[in-house]
């Protein structure tokens, strides 16, 4: 028996890319989120007739966010990544390499994040795959705007903390970022985890979407972010 983890398959423009890690490969129940969840496990190549897929809805941790934390300050930004290195492990999919996930987060925090006017908290994923120190925390240590959080912790006990949400990928810790309700950037960033077209339209319905894609969007996603809270808060309440 296994449980849907995250809603990645969902969202992503190619599904079928991770289908060896969906939970139906190796279990006899599988319990999914949705109907779309179900219809894309029912197309996998390691499905097979004898497979029971079950819809549940999400599971009742989601709805329980906003209960976890009632904080008594409220922090600005929050930037939660999304990146889990392989540590050389050998991997199934042709995932992109550990050197250019970590010059991708490096370049954000160098070109975006110390640019802002506004401090923000950088929670980087906690699970650590070297030995060596990480280069991503130890640029973040250059700059004053910016401070190190949660790095051990589980994000759901820290981010009803802040007032606006970044983050990047089609994975579960997106999740919880969408159930705090607020205001929300989210990256969609080329390889993997990029989005649907179908998912995108969606996303910039509900979310600020900046596309990594997109010629100069690092200078309009700084632009965004510059601009007083109280607009980007008006203007989420609008979407």
């Amino acid at each position: 028996i296994a449980c849907q983890h995250g809603i990645t398959r969902e969202l992503i423009n190619n599904p079928m890319l991770k289908e060896i890690n969906f939970e139906n490969t190796f279990s006899d129940h599988f319990f999914c989120f949705n109907q779309y969840g179900k219809h894309i496990t029912e197309k996998s190549f390691f499905h097979t007739c004898n497979k029971n897929i079950y819809i549940t809805g999400l599971p009742k941790d989601y709805f329980y966010q906003k209960l976890l934390n009632k904080p008594l300050k409220y922090n600005s930004i929050l930037y939660v990544s999304t990146f889990l290195l392989s540590g050389g492990r050998p991997n199934i999919l042709a995932a992109p390499s550990d050197f250019s996930m970590v010059k991708w987060e490096k370049e954000l925090i160098n070109n975006v994040f110390t640019k802002i006017n506004s401090k923000l908290d950088f929670k980087p994923y906690p699970a650590f795959r070297y030995a060596d120190d990480d280069e991503v925390i130890k640029s973040i240590k250059n700059h004053n705007n910016i401070r190190l959080v949660g790095a051990y912790k589980d994000l759901r006990y820290i981010i009803n903390n802040y007032k606006l949400i970044i983050t990047s990928g089609a994975t579960s810790t997106f999740s919880w970022c969408v159930q705090t309700t607020r205001p929300l950037i989210y990256i969609d960033r080329k390889g993997p985890l990029k989005l649907s077209q179908k998912a995108k339209v969606d996303f910039e319905g509900a979310f600020f979407v900046f596309s990594d894609e997109t010629l100069g969007w690092e200078k309009l996603l700084i632009e965004f972010i510059n601009q007083p809270l109280k607009n980007i808060i008006a203007e989420w309440q609008c979407k």
